[in-house]
């Protein structure tokens, strides 16, 4: 048990469950109360708890006191004091009273007084003050202020009969790639459960290939490891750049480019384009002869003006 187990929100109230002689101590006292542990979240299963009765608020022995297995629920309890060891019949004789409990090995402090005998409060509901509150998490505590997850709030009720539902809180969630800790757990890395983590992906570079694979980056979110350069569409038959609507070979370097045909001159008179995985060129003119004009009229700087002159 923790050394800062508290109890918080506590009510005392006689009940008398047999109708004893006028002035008698009842049989039987209701005692209603909350605890919960260091971090303020409510306790929640069975816990071992020392009541005892004292007529000082501090030190001396007990004039009554039982030890009771209390089962708590989301921080709250109700005991019938007396159950198991019977009060002394003049024990709500004296005029000052304090009740002290002990969790498991720690005493709690300080004593409780009890303002009037248990008996004369009766006819007061047991419950708690409108708008006093405890924590409450639905999730693993140890995982409460640790990175998303924070405890809720159970609010009392306007009439004071006891605390409403849970509201606030935050629960882990899947560790996805977003710097924050999800699932609040230190352990896990950040973005495991991200659904895309280690799928193919395309870099930055110009094409559409899937060259890399999705990873987490650490304070940068969902990075792809894919750092090769562009793939061009060059003219050869296969969707180089992986991009359907670009055409086969439209990026190839000689796509475009001025080219010479079949014929037997040099010249330049048409351009090249990607027919069916292979560059073509669209010079479909005649042969042009180098005659004598002064000109290189077949575009070939080695042949001699008019070396092709018919004449």
């Amino acid at each position: 048990m923790s050394s800062l187990v508290r109890i918080i929100c506590l009510t005392f109230c006689g009940v008398l469950c047999l109708l004893p002689p006028a002035h008698a101590a009842p049989a039987l006292v209701n005692y209603q109360g909350a605890l919960a542990g260091a971090n303020g979240v409510p306790l929640d299963g069975p816990v071992t708890v020392t009541f005892a009765i004292h007529e000082a608020p501090v030190a001396g022995v007990p004039l009554w006191q039982e030890v009771q297995v209390v089962q708590v629920q989301q921080g709250a309890f109700a005991v019938l004091l007396g159950s198991e060891t019977p009060f002394p019949e003049d024990l709500f004789a004296a005029d000052a009273l304090w009740l002290e409990l002990v969790v498991g090995s720690e005493t709690l402090a300080p004593r409780q007084r009890l303002a009037s005998v248990p008996y004369a409060l009766n006819a007061r509901r047991a419950g708690c003050n409108p708008g006093d509150f405890i924590l409450c998490y639905s999730g693993d505590s140890s995982g409460i202020d640790v990175g998303i997850c924070r405890a809720g709030k159970r609010f009392c009720l306007p009439d004071g009969s006891g605390f409403g539902d849970c509201s606030g809180e935050i629960l882990p969630s899947p560790e996805i790639c977003d710097g924050v800790d999800n699932d609040c757990d230190l352990a896990t890395a950040d973005g495991v459960n991200e659904p895309t983590l280690g799928n193919l992906c395309d870099g930055t570079d110009a094409d559409l290939c899937m060259e890399g694979t999705v990873s987490c980056v650490v304070g940068k979110g969902l990075g792809c490891s894919d750092v090769t350069g562009n793939t061009l569409d060059i003219c050869n038959g296969s969707d180089d750049d992986c991009d359907a609507a670009s055409a086969d070979g439209s990026e190839d370097p000689q796509f475009g480019q001025a080219c010479d045909g079949t014929d037997s001159d040099l010249c330049l008179e048409g351009t090249r384009s990607c027919s069916a995985g292979t560059l073509i060129c669209s010079d479909s003119t005649g042969s042009v002869v180098d005659v004598c004009n002064g000109s290189d009229d077949d575009c070939d700087a080695a042949s001699a003006d008019g070396s092709e002159d018919p004449l």
